[in-house]
């Protein structure tokens, strides 16, 4: 099924987010800033926000509010921080539910009473979800709707074209049983995929494949669940940025979780359209204004995140950045957002000259890529790194970071804002398990962000052994 934009004139479309808690909260920021930096010249976009509930504790927690927004509206909340950081994206927020009287009411003040040729997507994330006449005053007033209803173990998406005349079902995507933060980011990729395509390669239902979770026969106990970690993030650009914005709520969740955030790079202009950086931090270390930022946003983590603004030429430059981290761990987990092999020999080599060791490391080109989730126990490799399925690593001569600077690097391989934030999605699923219940999955995570389509491919001792002699 197609929805394919007439390219003499604009095609204006509405997104509405019903429910700002959980997933929808995470949803709304990465559509507004897929919104406020992609600049297409066939689509005309504005984005309304509802939600009658306040922010909770638990909201700061599981979605992607701060603590000073306790007691105040998601949607408000939302709007005023949308507002601000993409001044070009006109948001509007409305206290109201998805039930047919709000319904009724919204579509009032918002659209009037006329008819409207635009494009309806509404991503109703609301906990009752939309009932029937509250869908058919959306049919009354629009003649192409695109609804997009998350549940609890799948994403329904139906549509409505000018040609069809009523709401059909479409397809549904299947999702995870696991629950808390990681399946929030899971939803929230899987809603963004429906805009991407959409904008990307104007919408093609049937592109939207089933999400695949990690399985847990696969899973194996690496330590015990309460032990404490200091996670290290290697590269804060446009994939480890993105993941560092979101990890502190994992750390409100569980108190013996510290960041270090590892970079020697300085934001660039040409940052600010996928990377976690604004024009204000323009010649700054990106490592170092990102803890800056996350200081100013989780005061009460101010012992817990730490950075080092330098680039990693060696093992011994790794060795001692961790030890900067002056705060008591029992083990690292090591991860990767880097640009180039240099820096990911580097890290190889520190997660080789460990006993026990995870090492993930995350690639993408513009779509598609891969997060490597890299295991050793016992000084033996349960699961293999980065170089064992792509041996380029260790043979690619190309200059290291301090030598040449990440925005180069992506002039000569760019990568699409969408892909990055899929790829942090996707390191937050690998991690998750080992952090809060020490179990650790080893594989390779196959990914095409404008698709949404992700697989994990476990990979252990004993299927290498097996595939090796039988």
């Amino acid at each position: 099924m197609y929805l394919q934009p007439r390219l003499y004139m604009k095609v204006g479309i509405y997104f509405l987010i019903f429910g700002l808690s959980g997933a929808g909260s995470f949803f709304a920021k990465e559509l507004a800033r897929f919104l406020g930096t992609c600049q297409d010249e066939h689509f005309d976009s504005t984005m309304f926000l509802l939600d009658e509930e306040d922010v909770t504790e638990s909201d700061v927690m599981d979605s992607s509010y701060l603590p000073q927004d306790i007691g105040w509206n998601r949607a408000g909340v939302m709007q005023g921080a949308l507002s601000v950081a993409y001044p070009r994206l006109t948001v509007s927020a409305f206290a109201k539910g998805a039930d047919s009287a709000s319904v009724d009411e919204f579509m009032a003040s918002a659209f009037g009473y006329g008819h409207k040729d635009a494009l309806l997507v509404v991503y109703d994330f609301s906990d009752k979800g939309l009932d029937k006449k509250g869908r058919t005053l959306f049919e009354k007033r629009f003649q192409n709707i695109l609804l997009i209803r998350p549940q609890k173990q799948e994403v329904n998406i139906c549509s409505k074209l000018a040609e069809i005349g009523k709401i059909s079902e479409g397809k549904s995507v299947k999702i995870s049983k696991r629950a808390g933060m990681g399946k929030n980011l899971e939803v929230s990729h899987i809603c963004m995929a429906v805009a991407t395509q959409l904008y990307e390669n104007h919408l093609m239902l049937n592109d939207i494949p089933c999400m695949a979770a990690l399985d847990k026969a696969y899973g194996r106990r690496f330590c015990k669940k309460n032990d404490s970690w200091l996670v290290v993030c290697v590269g804060t650009g446009g994939t480890g940025g993105n993941f560092c914005k979101e990890f502190p709520h994992l750390m409100l969740k569980k108190e013996g979780i510290s960041l270090l955030m590892i970079d020697g790079d300085r934001v660039e202009a040409k940052n600010t359209k996928r990377q976690p950086y604004g024009k204000r931090d323009i010649m700054q270390n990106k490592a170092d204004i990102l803890k800056k930022d996350l200081l100013i946003d989780y005061p009460m983590l101010g012992g817990r995140l730490f950075s080092w603004p330098h680039y990693l030429d060696d093992v011994a430059d790794l060795e001692k950045a961790i030890a900067s981290a002056d705060i008591p761990h029992e083990h690292v987990l090591l991860i990767g957002g880097v640009d180039n092999h240099a820096a990911r020999r580097v890290m190889q080599r520190y997660h080789e000259s460990k006993a026990d060791s995870i090492y993930v490391d995350s690639a993408n080109e513009w779509s598609n890529g891969e997060v490597v989730c890299s295991v050793r126990v016992g000084g033996i490799d349960q699961s293999p790194v980065r170089s064992f399925f792509f041996p380029n690593v260790l043979t690619d001569t190309s200059p290291s970071a301090s030598e040449i600077s990440c925005g180069a690097i992506n002039e000569s391989a760019p990568q699409h804002q969408v892909t990055n934030l899929t790829a942090a999605q996707n390191i937050f699923t690998c991690i998750e398990p080992v952090l809060t219940h020490g179990v650790v999955y080893g594989g390779i995570v196959y990914f095409d962000a404008f698709k949404g389509f992700a697989r994990f491919q476990p990979v252990n001792r004993e299927m290498l052994r097996e595939a090796a002699y039988g």
